[in-house]
């Protein structure tokens, strides 16, 4: 509800002048003789307008019923109020001038631009509701002014009697923008069944394509399987022969320490030969030494007895010669005992050579049968050693020949990658563009959904209004159906007092005569009262040209008076 204040009269206010204008500089929106204020747009007038004009109510929303008290009050007077929407600032004057007429109209606290995005709507319903009025018009600016022109909504006093109740005038402010009406209009004339299949065929597309991504990358997946298993395979061969080349190592490195071990009996072997060999040459020697001094004694022995048997011949008869022959004697007995000795030493020296050289030829036979076993063992192992370097040689060309298939399978695992990279960001692109194209239509699905949710609203709005006229029409009929009765019992009770006051009236003619006298005594006394009344009504005249002098004495102290 707004408080009255009594605006500037129209014949005294004019748009702002040019150099307001242009130093960006407005005046106040009551721009009459009490307030030469002026700012800057938008952020000084609001706070002027609350620290300087505070009677000015203040209300938030896009609907807003105004109610303006003392319409009857005499002479010219204006209510204002602030409304708030829109992130803007609205002000609702509502003027009575002495025609009396009554101009009500919307200014924006903004620039002309700005004041034509919007619109709004003033609505007026008598309280039976058989008269409606309604106006529509674009709010005005501050370069504008608040001058009365054509476009704003007049009422003469008839009809603002008719629309008011008990002196109170309601009108409800309705402030629009120009782009949601365009909107709502577009959207009423919009087949959204077109949106529906256009969204529908995009979903569709969408899914197809999916399925062929989603089927190109089953494939890919089955070749990447497959060519896991063949990599599994090809492992599995490479281990096993990783395996196999393990063993043959291992055999290797025991067939080495094999014939390290054979080499090292050889070498013992050959060892004892040599000592045996050595030993042998030295009995050999010692023999031949032996027999060398056997020998050399049984040739002096032999020459002895050749001397002896000379010296026999010639001096056989001489005694001397006698005991020298027993003696030669007795030296030949123990050269044969010697001989024998010889012989037998001989006999045991053969023997001994015999068995030395048979237990050398038996070590040597035994040698050399080691020997050959261990050759055979060190060919057996070279052999093994050719086949293992063949087997490895074999193993490194598979090894290298897996290798090589699988730098290709790897190969074609980057290509296939890179064909499901290339194709997922194929997809990528396609369902961004995609989810683009549906975040756009779900955009335009939305501000439509929501401006239909406004105008559902509105419409929604508009029926409870409806639905609260009908039941105030309602209140109305039972008020007039309770008067209506009310009014037929004071009829009949007024029939009745007729009746009564036809009989009483006969009385009274009857009376009238007895108080004619009375009356002109009466007569006389309303005259003396009539007189007394006109001194009254006199005396009144004086008090409202009194209080005029202190209401013009408040104004001047403080209470806002504006001209036009």
């Amino acid at each position: 509800m707004s408080n009255a204040q009594e605006l500037p009269d129209a014949g005294n206010s004019s748009p702002p002048s040019k150099q307001c204008v242009e130093d960006g500089s407005y005046p106040c929106p009551f721009s009459g003789v009490h307030c030469q204020w002026k700012g800057a747009l938008k952020t000084d007038v609001m706070d002027h307008l609350k620290k300087h004009h505070k009677s000015m109510d203040t209300f938030q929303g896009e609907q807003i019923l105004f109610v303006a008290h003392n319409t009857d009050f005499p002479g010219r007077v204006g209510w204002a109020m602030n409304q708030k929407c829109f992130n803007a600032d609205f002000i609702f004057f509502l003027m009575k001038r002495e025609d009396p007429h009554f101009y009500g109209f919307v200014q924006l606290i903004g620039s002309k631009k700005e004041a034509q995005e919007f619109a709004y709507k003033l609505e007026l319903s008598a309280k039976n509701g058989t008269a409606t009025k309604s106006w529509e018009a674009t709010p005005r600016s501050l370069q504008e002014g608040n001058s009365f022109a054509p476009d704003c909504l007049t009422l003469n006093e008839e009809d603002a009697m008719t629309f008011a109740v008990d002196a109170k005038l309601g009108i409800e402010v309705t402030i629009t923008r120009k782009i949601l009406n365009d909107t709502i209009k577009q959207l009423e004339t919009l087949n959204l069944n077109e949106v529906e299949t256009k969204k529908s065929e995009a979903t569709e597309q969408v899914e197809a394509e999916n399925l062929l991504l989603k089927s190109k990358l089953e494939e890919a997946k089955k070749l990447i399987d497959e060519l896991n298993m063949r990599v599994d395979i090809k492992e599995a061969e490479y281990n096993k022969i990783e395996g196999q080349n393990k063993k043959f190592f291992a055999r290797i490195q025991s067939l080495e320490k094999q014939v390290q071990l054979d080499s090292g009996l050889i070498n013992k072997l050959k060892k004892d030969v040599e000592k045996a060999e050595v030993k042998l040459s030295d009995s050999n020697y010692d023999s031949e030494e032996k027999i060398s001094i056997l020998t050399l004694r049984l040739q002096d022995a032999e020459t002895i007895l050749n001397n002896m048997r000379k010296k026999v011949s010639t001096d056989y008869d001489n005694k001397a010669l006698k005991k020298e022959n027993m003696n030669l004697i007795t030296a030949n007995e123990e050269l044969k005992s010697s001989n024998r000795l010889l012989n037998v030493s001989m006999e045991e020296l053969k023997d001994s050579l015999y068995s030395s050289r048979t237990f050398y030829d038996m070590v040597v036979e035994q040698s050399q049968q080691k020997i050959q076993t261990l050759e055979m063992h060190l060919d057996n192992a070279k052999s093994q050693i050719r086949r293992m370097t063949e087997n490895e040689n074999v193993g490194a060309k598979c090894n290298e020949e897996l290798k090589e298939e699988i730098k290709a399978l790897n190969q074609k695992i980057g290509d296939m990658e890179q064909a499901h990279k290339s194709a997922d960001e194929m997809a990528r692109t396609q369902q961004q563009t995609l989810t683009v194209a549906i975040k756009y239509l779900t955009d335009q699905l939305n501000e439509k959904s929501i401006n239909l949710k406004r105008v559902e609203s509105a419409r929604e709005e508009h029926h409870r209004r409806n639905l609260e006229l009908y039941e105030v029409l309602e209140e109305l009929e039972v008020r007039k159906r309770t008067e209506h009765k009310e009014l037929t019992n004071e009829i009949e009770c007024q029939e009745l007092a007729g009746v009564l006051l036809r009989n009483q009236i006969v009385c009274l003619k009857k009376d009238l005569e007895k108080s004619k006298a009375a009356a002109e005594n009466d007569m006389e006394e309303m005259r003396k009262k009539l007189s007394a009344q006109s001194e009254l009504l006199s005396e009144i005249q004086l008090k409202t040209e009194k209080e005029k002098e202190e209401k013009e004495e408040l104004l001047e102290d403080g209470y806002e008076v504006f001209e036009f």
